[in-house]
């Protein structure tokens, strides 16, 4: 098809030949597109194969193990490959990285971060089984030009780093329709503060838990006309704040 553009361009001047220059340039960029395409569907195709047969070695191969210890690879064979191939798959899909996504973060003075560029999840959705539907979402990137689920690495930047903690946050709307709400908390890692976004998840509650040393502030109002709103806040074992349920449109606040 090039070819012919070029001849044209002999009897019709310059034009011809920037118009086939052109439909050349977009016709290489849309191939390289499809190709970055087909390479996502085919790292798909492969995590719903290794799930159907319930392999776990192949899913293993699956993830991108450079720079990863023996002690995390210990943890995913304990927390989550033992878990994977329990019940029936019904779908495997992409989803976008949610708002907020750290892949990098200091905690008790350890670096923990991914070996590859994380670009979203892949959520596995597991069928309505006794124990309701689950489902497990496992970051995924692209490193080299090849796909992975992303590996974690773990280094020690500060010895003698404050030791974090389990921060807890539970919401609990009542209401008919279901409440919603949002709002925001700050807690600190690596004493330094992070924010984290707070919202109904669609049935009235919300229940949200980070480590870090601290939480320092968290504010949450009522967006529904009706309802009211229960916040608890639990450091490891022990509640810090709670209030009862309230039916106010009026902020709730805790601050330290």
């Amino acid at each position: 098809m090039f070819k012919v553009f070029l001849n044209l361009s002999r009897s019709t001047g310059l034009p011809c030949l920037v118009f086939a220059l052109a439909f050349l340039c977009n016709f290489l960029i849309s191939s390289l597109a499809w190709g970055a395409d087909q390479d996502k569907e085919n790292f798909l195709k492969d995590v719903r194969s290794t799930l159907n047969q319930k392999d776990p070695k192949a899913f293993a191969q699956l993830f991108n193990w450079e720079g990863v210890s023996q002690k995390t690879k210990a943890t995913l064979d304990k927390h989550l490959f033992s878990s994977l191939f329990d019940g029936e798959v019904e779908s495997v899909q992409f989803k976008p990285l949610p708002e907020g996504f750290r892949s990098e973060y200091v905690l008790s003075g350890v670096r923990t971060y991914t070996n590859v560029k994380v670009l979203g999840f892949v959520e596995i959705q597991y069928k309505k089984g006794k124990h309701g539907r689950n489902k497990t979402s496992i970051p995924y990137g692209k490193k080299g030009g090849q796909y992975y689920f992303a590996g974690t690495i773990q280094e020690t930047i500060r010895e003698n780093a404050p030791q974090s903690k389990q921060i807890q946050v539970i919401i609990i709307g009542i209401g008919h329709p279901p409440v919603t709400f949002e709002g925001y908390m700050l807690y600190l890692q690596n004493e330094q503060p992070i924010k984290d976004q707070l919202k109904d998840m669609g049935g009235g509650n919300l229940t949200r838990i980070v480590r870090g040393e601290g939480i320092t502030f968290l504010k949450v109002r009522r967006t529904s006309p009706k309802g009211t709103l229960q916040v608890k806040i639990i450091i490891d074992d022990q509640t810090i704040f709670e209030t009862q349920p309230l039916d106010t449109d009026q902020p709730i606040i805790f601050k330290r």
